[in-house]
């Protein structure tokens, strides 16, 4: 999660009935901490809602204000990065982290860390350029490329290690089995894979039909590099602002907003034409049927990794996060993940 996303987040679940004057200011800030996009279109919507990138950047600091001012300055960063590295000395261990970007949840000065994407750090500052929530001047540099190679081959000289980190990543890849596969092939027979997922009950997801076996199994067979036709529709049609503190408290009925379907059309027809990569979730979970799921790749004997730790997602939250290690017996795998059925809400 970009550190702005994390104290919005914050903002929202403490602040935002003293800074939220109107029902679209609570949108935006809502659409805000959906934590790890890589969203140049809501960015753009972003400061068309403020009408400016100064006044979204002046109600940052002031919903930042009014967190600290309500929850007496607490660290949620703190706490979130606790769940994910939880049972890691990354000081002692060889890692990788998957998409970093600004706000990589180890740094070199942490540990013996390599950083992942799919380009290189200038790259991905162009990109980001105009993105409010990214500070462009942080971007780490990246080490190795995931893209064309496979993660064993641009980390040949590298591997095994004993940890990877993916915070709001898995969410985007198109083929859930053989991204997790390769994560396997790179880890030490101990090693973790650290995940955080986004929970689709609070964020812009929240329309969207929960991704099935079916789903993860079409994806795998095709051998998609890109994300599906039918993953970009959904995402382009069905994605909507929510408010993520009424989805706890109140309950939400947000709405599909119009106008969408010829750009949804049209990236799906581009994406068959020329294949080209249209950026979605391509998966959608809430903390149990993320479980669930895990549980059915498992039964199929497609999963090499067994669960050992799960946070599900707390109240006004908007993640869940997961810790899994290898494994290589598929009912012991499903069974770890039935096992944390029903903890959370």
């Amino acid at each position: 999660m970009a550190r702005g996303s994390i104290w919005l987040a914050a903002a929202v679940r403490e602040g935002i009935r003293l800074v939220a004057g109107t029902s679209k200011e609570r949108r935006v800030l809502a659409a805000c901490v959906d934590p790890r996009t890589r969203f140049d279109q809501t960015a753009e919507w972003l400061v068309a809602c403020f009408g400016s990138e100064k006044w979204f950047r002046s109600y940052v600091r002031c919903a930042e204000s009014a967190w600290r001012a309500t929850a007496g300055g607490g660290d949620l960063a703190l706490d979130r990065r606790q769940k994910i590295l939880a049972g890691l000395d990354v000081s002692r261990c060889r890692g990788v982290e998957i998409g970093p970007l600004h706000a990589p949840i180890v740094s070199k000065r942490d540990g013996n860390v390599l950083y992942v994407d799919y380009t290189d750090a200038d790259t991905l500052r162009r990109k980001y350029a105009n993105n409010p929530i990214v500070d462009v001047s942080q971007i780490v540099d990246v080490d190795a490329y995931w893209g064309a190679q496979s993660l064993g081959e641009c980390l040949a000289q590298h591997a095994p290690v004993d940890y990877v980190i993916a915070s709001h990543v898995l969410e985007h890849v198109p083929d859930l089995i053989t991204w997790l596969k390769e994560i396997r092939a790179i880890l030490s027979p101990r090693g973790r894979l650290k995940l955080a997922l986004p929970d689709r009950r609070y964020t812009f997801d929240y329309l969207r039909r929960e991704s099935q076996l079916v789903d993860v199994l079409n994806a795998y067979l095709l051998k998609a590099r890109a994300p599906l036709p039918i993953a970009i529709l959904d995402y382009i049609l069905n994605t909507t602002a929510v408010d993520n503190v009424k989805a706890w408290t109140e309950g939400v009925s947000p709405q599909r907003e119009a106008g969408r379907f010829e750009s949804a059309l049209s990236a799906a027809r581009d994406a068959i034409k020329t294949g080209s990569y249209h950026d979605a979730h391509c998966w959608v979970f809430t903390c149990d049927s993320f479980k669930t799921l895990m549980a059915d790749i498992a039964d199929v004997g497609l999963l090499p990794f067994a669960c050992d730790q799960y946070y599900d997602t707390e109240l006004y939250q908007i993640e869940f996060f997961v810790s899994l290690r290898p494994c290589d017996d598929p009912k012991e795998a499903a069974a770890s993940f039935r096992s944390f059925l029903g903890a959370g809400r």
